[in-house]
């Protein structure tokens, strides 16, 4: 049984990954090819199941020989590395952020200053529109992660602190109206007091 790809590639872009996976396991049965353990690992990393992920990638790599290992391995990367894109660009950063991480998790000296760079951008951008709706303290983490992508992007670099000094000075506003709010109280109970005090 062949499997069309792009059958596949479209299952995993709207998401049918049941389907896509029904398809491929009884590919990998059949045709055990490397394409199709590349995209059954794919649908397992998207399913929340790494194990099985990293289990459906290595196993080419095992049944290969020494001279092909190096091989195969550059390829699952580079495979890997395409999804990335492809999920930048139907703006699913957080599957986008998923693939990179278990690249790092294979290959932990893995380096790719483009992709780094269009994580970071992304990331900035959803920071950045936080921001915007004055939700700073969801923003922050974000900032932090763009700039663990990419260090030299000075521009993250700049607008980090800026919701960092928000959110400070959001706290010392809270608590200024607290201790604002406990004044008035305190008034108004000794107010109170008072006048019963004089009633009796």
């Amino acid at each position: 049984m062949t499997v069309n790809l792009e059958q596949i590639k479209i299952l995993i872009s709207v998401g049918d990954y049941p389907e896509a996976l029904t398809l491929l396991e009884n590919c990998v049965e059949q045709e055990p090819i490397m394409d199709h353990y590349w995209y059954l690992g794919l649908i397992h990393l998207f399913n929340d199941d790494l194990d099985s992920a990293q289990e459906a990638w290595l196993t080419p790599l095992l049944l290969s020989t020494v001279e092909n290992t190096p091989q195969l391995f550059e390829s699952l990367l580079s495979f890997l590395t395409d999804w990335i894109e492809i999920c930048i660009t139907q703006s699913k950063l957080s599957k986008a952020i998923l693939i990179y991480e278990s690249i790092l998790t294979l290959e932990p000296k893995y380096e790719n200053h483009k992709i780094q760079e269009q994580l970071a951008n992304q990331l900035g951008k959803m920071a950045s529109l936080l921001c915007l709706k004055k939700q700073y303290k969801q923003a922050i983490p974000l900032y932090q992660q763009a700039l663990e992508l990419n260090p030299k992007k000075k521009s993250i670099g700049i607008l980090l602190p800026g919701p960092i000094i928000m959110l400070s000075i959001i706290k010392k506003q809270r608590k200024q109206f607290a201790k604002l709010l406990l004044y008035v109280l305190g008034m108004l109970l000794t107010i109170m007091f008072r006048g019963w005090y004089y009633r009796s």
